[in-house]
């Protein structure tokens, strides 16, 4: 078990498992009461009404229930350590099996699907050993199988953009592209229509509605957490939270999905206090979304920009990703609000490409115009536009220098588009 670090954000994962047990049951869930007060369905006995009191205070987390049950007994129903209720909770690495064999924090660390044991007098667990080179060649595993273009199975990807770029847009169109077993952008579809799991985050059920059209697919589900799931009795999903994966878990496992795309990281994913920049925060979820990957699945997150328009919080993230795509709004055809997105030009980046067999397309920077889901979207080649740029400007009378300031870019490479312009022009 991997707890918060912060005395905070442990009660926030305490208050995520009280929920989902509440939930469960189908009685009431957290109730907050004032300041760090709260009361709870007390998971140790038949709790009609709530009458479990968790209260935060300078060093320790109070839990009391007016009915009578233990301590032990109400936090190990929803599987949380009674150490980790003071501040001074000193829990163990993340490593597979800790100080093995031996008593920690009143636990005696073991794995029971090992073969072999530990030497030591104090062991009493048994993990396997890492195989041979020869062994490990003989071991199988799935092959990665391309789904569109540079999207595959066993993957872990990144599409980011500043707020308005039209990344929704994006991942909406790509969801549904795989759902259907359609093209997109020019990547070819591969093999059967796959389940696609898309979680949003932040969008009014209405306004989701309304990008898809008059589109249906029985291949792609939509989690639309502050509208759908919310009307179903759901509160806000925390996928750095355990209670919040689980519900992801469950999901993903009853509709068979081989894709889930989450719009966005940062709607998603949080800890009270916690600055978004803190492992803290992603490092929960990376486990998930490893264990995802070894499961053949595809996960894909939708994330905002940073103010410099790079990656939001933690660069950890972009470690463990195999693809990373950056959509970069293309100056003045960048619409003004978001009503507008449709027609605006954005450059499709992709920063980091891993894994690549001869079974998946190569990917390369396009110029991309966004459209509705389900459309034909135009692209273009980068230098297509610059030089289309570098044109409508020369009709302007501008010279090669001040268009190479305008547009930013090198004098030389300026000078040379206009020379092939002019070659073109008398042939």
């Amino acid at each position: 078990m991997n707890l918060p670090q912060t005395l905070p954000a442990r009660l926030d994962e305490l208050l995520d498992r009280l929920t989902l047990a509440a939930r469960a049951l189908g009685r009431r869930e957290v109730r907050r009461m004032q300041g760090d007060s709260y009361m709870a369905i007390c998971p140790a006995h038949d709790d009609k009404n709530p009458s479990l009191s968790i209260k935060l205070e300078p060093n320790r987390i109070l839990c009391h229930c007016f009915a009578g049950c233990e301590l032990d007994d109400i936090i190990t129903a929803v599987g949380f350590p009674a150490e980790a209720l003071f501040d001074d909770y000193k829990q163990l690495d993340s490593r597979p099996w800790p100080t093995l064999g031996k008593r920690v924090n009143g636990q005696t660390y073991e794995h029971e699907h090992a073969s072999l044991a530990l030497p030591g007098p104090e062991s009493e667990a048994r993990i396997p050993l890492p195989p041979s080179l020869t062994a490990f060649q003989g071991l199988t595993y799935p092959p990665i199988n391309p789904i569109l273009g540079p999207w595959a199975s066993q993957q872990i990807n990144l599409v980011f953009a500043p707020s308005g770029a039209g990344k929704t847009m994006f991942g909406l169109s790509l969801a549904y592209a795989m759902a259907e077993g359609e093209d997109f952008l020019g990547w070819k579809f591969h093999g059967e229509p796959r389940t696609v799991l898309y979680i949003d985050g932040e969008m009014a059920a209405r306004m989701m509605q309304e990008r898809f059209g008059s589109l249906t697919s029985d291949r792609l589900h939509i989690a639309n957490v502050p509208g759908w799931w919310v009307d179903q009795g759901g509160d806000a999903i925390n996928l750095a939270s355990e209670a919040g994966q689980e519900i992801l878990n469950v999901w993903v496992e009853a509709l068979g999905a081989d894709v889930i795309i989450l719009d966005n990281f940062m709607s998603l994913a949080w800890r009270d206090g916690v600055s978004y920049s803190s492992d803290e925060i992603w490092t929960p979820f990376k486990r998930w979304c490893t264990a995802e990957r070894a499961r053949d699945k595809c996960v894909i997150m939708v994330d905002h920009a940073n103010v410099k328009g790079g990656v939001f919080g933690t660069k950890t993230k972009l470690n463990v990703m195999d693809l990373v795509a950056e959509m970069e709004p293309l100056g003045d055809e960048m619409p003004v609000d978001d009503l507008t997105i449709e027609g605006s030009w954005v450059r499709l980046k992709f920063t980091k490409t891993r894994g690549y067999s001869d079974s998946l397309e190569i990917v390369n920077t396009r110029d991309v115009q966004i459209g509705a889901v389900g459309s034909m979207w135009n692209t273009r080649d980068p230098g297509d536009a610059l030089t289309e740029q570098i044109k409508a400007l020369r009709k302007e009378s501008m010279s090669i220098r001040d268009i190479a300031a305008e547009l930013n870019v090198s004098y030389s490479k300026v000078q040379r588009t206009w020379r092939r312009v002019q070659m073109g022009d008398s042939q």
